[in-house]
Parts: C-alpha cells; sequence; structure tokens
C-alpha cells in the first residue's frame, strides 16, 4: 500500500523554468515535494506552455492542470476586483477555468496537503479544503510591498498602491482561520508578518540556489577579471527599474570618468520607456534585453544589486555569489541573507558608497577575488536548495 501523502500544489504562474523569481522558489519546493508524496500542480500560465515545459512538470508530477490568463485579462480583471472593494491582485489571479480543473481534482481523491503559494491563490481553497490540511507559502509579505510603493509614488498611483496594500494587509491576516501554516522566505518577513498578525503559525523556509547551474565552472573557459559590472534582474518588477536608474544617474557619471574601459551591463527583460530612456545616450552602458543564459554575463563581473526597495530574499544576490562574482548590494537587497559584509559581500547605499566600494574592487584585483571565493564557499556551505527544504519534511509530515 502507498503510505506517500498526496499533495495539491498550486501556483500563480507556470513554475518553469526557474529562471525569474517568481518560478524559482515554486519550481524548487515542486521539484523536492515530487520526490516525497504523490504531488497534483495547478497552476496559472501568461501564455501557452511549451512542450518541453508541459513535460519538465509532468516527469515531477501525477496530475498536471493550468489554465492560460492573458495580460489584458489580468489587467481587466484586476481593476474590476479593485472597483468591487477585493484587492487587484485577486482579480489578476483568478481564472474560471482553472477554479474547475481544481474542482475536478478535488472530486477525483482526497488531498492530505494543500499548498498555496502567494496570498494570490487563497481564494482557490476558501470554502473548499480544512483549514488544517492547508498551508500557505507567503513567501513574502506582499502587502508591504504596495505600501512601500506608495510612499515614493505619485498619484492617483499612490492612492491605487495604498489601497492595494491595505486591502491585501486585510486578506493576509486572515490566513489564519484558512491554513494552519503560512511560511515566509525570511526571518525579516516573518518578523514583519507576526507583527501584524501575532496569532498566526508560522515558519520560515528560506531560499537556496541551484550550485551546479549558477557556478564559475560552468564551461570550458578560464574565469577571468574584467572591467565589468553586471546587474541581472527582470526588468518589469519597479524595484529593479528604479534601482537601475538610480545607479546610472547618481553613480555611473563619477565610475565611467574614473575608469575609460568600464562596462556597465544592464540583464534581463521588460525594460520600459523610462529605463531605456535612462540608458540612451550613456556610454558604455548596455541594455541587453531578454537572454537565454545569464552565466556568461556573471563571469568575471563585479555584480551590482543597487535596489532602493526589496521584500523577501532576493535571488540575484544569491546567485551572483554561487558565481563567485565580486557582490555589490544595497541594504535592502541583503536584508535576509546572513553574509557578512565585508567577507562575502559588500554592502553600499550612497552614491558615496556605491563609488568607493566599485572602485575599490576595481583597483583591488586580490580583493576581488578574495570576495567572490568567499561568496561562492558562502553559498556551498549555506544555501544549497536540498538543505534549504529539509524543513519541509517536518512541517508538512511528509
Amino acid at each position: 500500500m502507498n503510505s506517500r501523502k498526496r499533495l495539491l500544489y498550486l501556483v500563480h504562474r507556470t513554475p518553469y523554468p526557474p529562471n525569474r523569481g517568481h518560478r524559482i522558489r515554486s519550481f524548487h519546493w515542486l521539484d523536492y515535494l515530487a520526490q516525497r508524496c504523490e504531488l497534483d500542480v495547478a497552476f496559472l500560465a501568461d501564455e501557452p506552455i511549451t512542450a518541453e515545459t508541459e513535460e519538465a512538470l509532468r516527469t515531477r508530477c501525477r496530475n498536471l492542470v493550468w489554465s492560460v490568463i492573458t495580460p489584458w485579462q489580468r489587467r481587466t480583471q484586476a481593476l474590476l476586483s479593485l472597483f468591487l472593494g477585493a484587492t487587484a491582485t485577486q482579480g489578476a489571479f483568478w481564472s474560471r477555468k482553472l477554479d474547475r480543473h481544481i474542482a475536478s481534482l478535488c472530486h477525483r481523491q482526497h488531498y492530505d496537503v494543500v499548498l498555496v503559494y502567494c496570498s494570490s491563490m487563497v481564494q482557490y481553497v476558501q470554502g473548499r479544503f480544512k483549514k488544517d490540511s492547508v498551508v500557505v507559502d507567503l513567501v513574502d509579505v506582499d502587502s508591504q510591498k504596495w505600501l512601500d510603493y506608495s510612499r515614493t509614488s505619485k498619484m492617483p498611483l499612490r492612492w491605487l498602491y495604498r489601497v492595494e496594500g491595505l486591502r491585501l494587509r486585510r486578506l493576509e491576516c486572515r490566513l489564519p482561520a484558512l491554513a494552519s501554516l503560512v511560511t515566509l522566505a525570511t526571518n525579516p518577513e516573518c518578523d514583519l508578518y507576526k507583527s501584524f498578525c501575532p496569532n498566526a503559525r508560522t515558519a520560515v523556509v528560506e531560499n537556496g540556489v541551484d550550485i551546479d547551474y549558477f557556478s564559475p565552472c560552468f564551461d570550458d573557459r578560464e574565469p577571468t577579471i574584467d572591467h565589468r559590472l553586471t546587474f541581472v534582474g527582470a526588468l518589469d518588477y519597479p524595484p529593479n527599474r528604479d534601482g537601475v536608474i538610480w545607479f546610472i544617474d547618481q553613480v555611473w557619471p563619477i565610475l565611467s570618468q574614473r575608469f575609460s574601459n568600464l562596462e556597465f551591463y544592464v540583464v534581463g527583460a521588460g525594460a520600459d520607456r523610462n529605463l531605456k530612456l535612462a540608458v540612451a545616450g550613456v556610454s558604455r552602458v548596455f541594455l541587453t534585453g531578454d537572454v537565454p543564459d545569464v552565466r556568461p554575463f556573471l563571469l568575471g563581473a563585479v555584480a551590482i544589486i543597487p535596489l532602493r526597495m526589496a521584500r523577501g530574499v532576493q535571488n540575484k544576490v544569491l546567485e551572483a555569489m554561487a558565481m563567485g562574482c565580486a557582490t555589490i548590494a544595497s541594504s535592502p537587497a541583503l536584508e535576509g541573507i546572513p553574509a557578512v559584509p565585508g567577507r562575502h559581500v559588500l554592502k553600499a547605499d550612497t552614491p558615496e558608497e556605491w563609488i568607493n566600494t566599485v572602485t575599490s574592487v576595481i583597483e583591488n584585483p586580490s580583493l576581488r577575488m578574495a570576495i567572490g571565493t568567499a561568496a561562492r564557499e558562502y553559498i556551498l556551505q549555506h544555501y544549497t536548495w536540498q538543505e534549504k527544504l529539509k524543513p519541509l519534511d517536518e512541517l508538512l509530515q511528509l
């Protein structure tokens, strides 16, 4: 008799390939759980999934269902949901077709555990599952992200972001009534959630890194030290855009004047008009767009993460460290990562700190090599996915 638990995993976006923040955690959880239980997966897709994606997911789970929701549908549903008094997030991630798929799965079998990725998918479990079987992986406190956006935006976005933040906060406060456990990706995010929801049962399950993929030895080339700065991240994510534009405006003019052969590569899809304008005409700043593999851009470069606001763990920091890069990051980007600044990573916040820190690693190759080597070793010791996901065995009683 099969004693493995039956688990239903509800994911807000296609959990493959693990090359963007919203896919990295969900895929590695899926991969880990598939080895330990009978796993069914239901998710929303932004576009029709490829044969490669379907095969990768089907080999890991028993039943796989999804629904495609277009950007136009997301925007329309988000606005309608906001108008009707709910959150834009709930509207953006609602699909009647996916709801029917989930109902069909539940009609055919009983699930021991229903795992929900992010608050946006909680709407699919309300009234359908008993609290004791539901676990919500909140990841980070999404409401705080929108409240942070509201403080740095102009009207009417300031008002819209604040409304979304406050409504999401109310939804987050209701989670203990719907789920037996809420997990988050970092201790600071967990502390923040407990500050306004003190009675919730919570646990921290941190992110890891694919150390075999993100390795300085990923191909046959010898690692070199280049006069190159690299930022890697999804550029449709506002904090990433804001950080890059700020760096180009406040830091790059001095650095480019000081080092005539220094280049800055901004790697990622989704650049908007403001970012393209910020880059246009700026000497030795290159906007690559989407690339099939970010590793060649990180190898031999100084990785920079100049975010002025951030929520949860920044995978881009961990991946750069795993690549053996000397990594310079802001305080918000390092939150939740207990690496030691000055030993495993370098920290900078003000324009002067950024200029001085970048200058020190460009002018001192031995420092650059030492930081990069220590960063890689730190990731190998503390950030493998297998190690980081071990708490799930006990939390989900697998």
